[in-house]
């Protein structure tokens, strides 16, 4: 699940002017910190549901939240909430999938379909019912952390 956080309004000028005050390093860093504080909102979210809809407990204690390094820079900064290795099928539950038995030959599945599972959404609700709150979240800590280091001036 990707999360696009905009600031707007009369605090966003300020924000925005502020970063571009600052150097590189702290720029990123600072974006990087809110960022992932607002991923995080989400990630318990999405945690809380995949706990409801468990079996092993597996899928719930492996999402993650980790900022996306080839999408962010020193003035922005992206965030990705998802299963980590060991809950690879949580994208299986969250949108289902077909019960196919049978071999593969020659690379090609000649397996048939026996059954579908339906899907049990975990991830898009949370992120659904916590985006308004993650975005604040991310925007407080941005604003704390530049009244902070401006303090410091």
């Amino acid at each position: 699940m990707r999360m696009r956080v905009r600031f707007r309004g009369p605090t966003s000028e300020e924000i925005r002017r502020r970063l571009e005050l600052m150097p590189q390093e702290v720029r990123g860093e600072a974006l990087r910190t809110a960022v992932l504080q607002g991923a995080q909102v989400i990630r318990d979210q999405a945690e809380a549901n995949a706990r409801a809809i468990q079996r092993t407990g597996t899928l719930a204690s492996d999402i993650h939240a980790e900022i996306d390094e080839k999408k962010s820079t020193d003035t922005r900064a992206a965030a990705v909430v998802g299963p980590g290795k060991r809950g690879w099928y949580g994208r299986l539950v969250e949108f289902g999938h077909d019960i196919v038995v049978g071999g593969r030959k020659r690379g090609r599945n000649k397996g048939r379909v026996v059954g579908h599972v339906a899907p049990k959404p975990w991830l898009r609700p949370a992120g659904d019912a916590k985006r308004k709150e993650a975005e604040a979240v991310a925007i407080e800590v941005l604003q704390r952390r530049l009244e902070r280091i401006w303090r410091r001036k």
